[in-house]
């Protein structure tokens, strides 16, 4: 496995960057459609969808680039300003998720879902994972 700076590296594809900005290709949720321009939200099973009036804006994962209808991919613009490669602190859901320490045997940041206010997140974990598992998180 290659090796950056003296730790081993995974491989991993992220979808595209744009100088500064991050996006990550996300399947639009059945029965939902987005529209380009679109702030998305997302939910446990990995599916976005567009926020909605009463919806907290913490929930706001990005905005759509183009249109999109259910089971079709859309490309977001992340409000993150990172993807990194974390460990699970717990079953974590594709959600919104809290630093919770570094893994003593990886040396890889920790995040978990539990407990997650709009005032504790440190971004979103893109996938479902068992506790232990690398995950990719969208950090803020």
């Amino acid at each position: 496995m290659p090796e950056t700076f003296g730790d081993p590296t995974t491989n991993r594809i992220w979808e595209k960057s744009q100088a500064h900005k991050i996006t990550y290709e996300f399947t639009v949720k059945t029965g939902s459609t987005v529209k380009k321009g679109q702030p998305v939200k997302l939910h446990t099973d990995g599916t976005i969808t567009p926020l909605v009036a009463g919806d907290s804006q913490s929930l706001i994962i990005g905005t759509a680039l183009h249109d999109a209808v259910a089971g079709a991919r859309s490309t977001v613009v992340l409000r993150a300003n990172a993807i990194v490669v974390a460990i699970a602190d717990g079953d974590t859901l594709a959600a919104p998720v809290t630093y919770t320490g570094q893994d003593s045997t990886t040396n890889k940041p920790k995040y978990s879902d539990a407990g997650v206010t709009a005032d504790t997140t440190h971004g979103w974990s893109l996938e479902s994972v068992l506790t232990g598992q690398e995950m990719l998180v969208a950090i803020l």
